[in-house]
């Protein structure tokens, strides 16, 4: 039967992101469509997995996805939107890259953090911030308290924020994204002053071998700044976690924003 509901929608079930009444009725969808029936449980097979975190048999539905990835009759549905994956459809890509792996095994949610350049952090996590200004920055959820962020963000990641704050030195925190970058899932966080808009990337180190530069940002333990075109990338680590603040602010602003969200995150 043809369908009102987009896999957006499935995704958004499955990630538990929709209202009682919302849930409700794609769920009586659901029940009575067999195509929305059989994509939603590949989406739940993949969630698991992806959430699992260890060496996992992929389900037969989701072998015989990824084979037909390979043999091209899942092209368009494969390919990666430029600057990155956010949300669920990074599990067919990274599977796809991986085929002779998943032939018999899935390995998550780390997949060859091992082999990224220094140099591909910096540039990842503009590339992405140029897309999200691209689509007119949507979120995935629209939050400004620091708690229901931190919260939301805890039942989706394997690990916990630093402090956040709902104001960094005039840009108010607005919401956020998860988004799979960089061989892994991670938090990007929204802040907007006036029209400008910052994104502040938090990820775990594990595995990223942090870039250098010609200059260094003061008070942050391992950072340096970066610049592509009009936009300013600040790299950081606290504890085991990297920061990425990038941005279109001046360089000298993005830098402040920086040391100003590390000191809060350490009080």
């Amino acid at each position: 039967m043809s369908s009102p509901f987009r896999t957006l929608d499935l995704e958004r079930l499955v990630d538990g992101e929709l209202d009682a009444q919302e849930a409700a009725e794609l769920r009586a969808h659901v029940a009575a469509c067999e195509t929305c029936t059989a994509e939603l449980k590949e989406l739940e097979d993949l969630n698991a997995v992806l959430r699992a975190g260890r060496r996992e048999t992929a389900p037969a539905r989701l072998r015989e996805r990824v084979d037909r990835i390979l043999d091209g009759d899942l092209a368009d549905t494969a390919r990666p939107p430029a600057g990155g994956l956010s949300r669920r459809g990074l599990g067919f890509a990274a599977l796809g890259a991986l085929a002779a792996s998943v032939a018999t095994a899935v390995v998550l949610p780390k997949l060859m953090v091992s082999q990224l350049e220094p140099g591909e952090i910096a540039g990842t996590l503009v590339r992405d911030f140029e897309t999200f200004l691209f689509a007119e920055r949507v979120l995935d959820f629209v939050e400004a308290d620091p708690a229901g962020v931190a919260a939301w963000y805890r039942a989706r990641l394997d690990f916990d924020l630093p402090r956040l704050s709902a104001d960094l030195s005039g840009y108010r925190l607005r919401g956020g994204r998860l988004c799979w970058l960089l061989d892994r899932r991670l938090a990007s966080l929204s802040f907007e002053g006036g029209e400008d808009s910052l994104a502040l990337y938090i990820m775990p180190s594990d595995g990223l071998a942090l870039p250098e530069s010609g200059r260094t940002a003061g008070g942050l333990r391992d950072a340096s700044v970066h610049h592509r075109d009009r936009f300013t990338n600040v790299i950081w680590r606290e504890g085991d976690l990297v920061l990425g603040l990038v941005g279109e602010a001046p360089s000298e602003r993005v830098e402040e924003i920086a040391r100003v969200f590390s000191r809060n995150a350490e009080d």
